[in-house]
């Protein structure tokens, strides 16, 4: 079977407050999806906090926005490792 970006499990490392978590999330997975499991881990709300997404791979940081709960990770990451801050 070729190798399918899609399907390679991309590391995240979320950072919030002094706390570290590291999960592993496929590229397709939507950015709600991904607000939903740091308001579920973290205990906190997202809406009320900037979320910013600082790729491994040298690409710079990008802030979620609120109109981006439809795009996939993988359109804020270019590589296999990124870490996620909620300020």
């Amino acid at each position: 079977m070729p190798f399918r970006w899609e399907y390679a499990d991309v590391d995240l490392t979320f950072l919030y407050d002094g706390k570290k978590i590291e999960r592993q999330v496929i590229p397709s997975t939507r950015i709600s999806a991904l607000r939903a499991l740091i308001s579920r881990t973290f205990g906190i709300s997202v809406r009320k906090r900037r979320v910013v997404v600082i790729d491994g791979d040298g690409g710079g940081e990008i802030e979620i926005g609120e109109g981006d709960g439809s795009r996939d990770v993988g359109w804020f990451i270019s590589g296999k490792k990124a870490t996620v801050t909620v300020e």
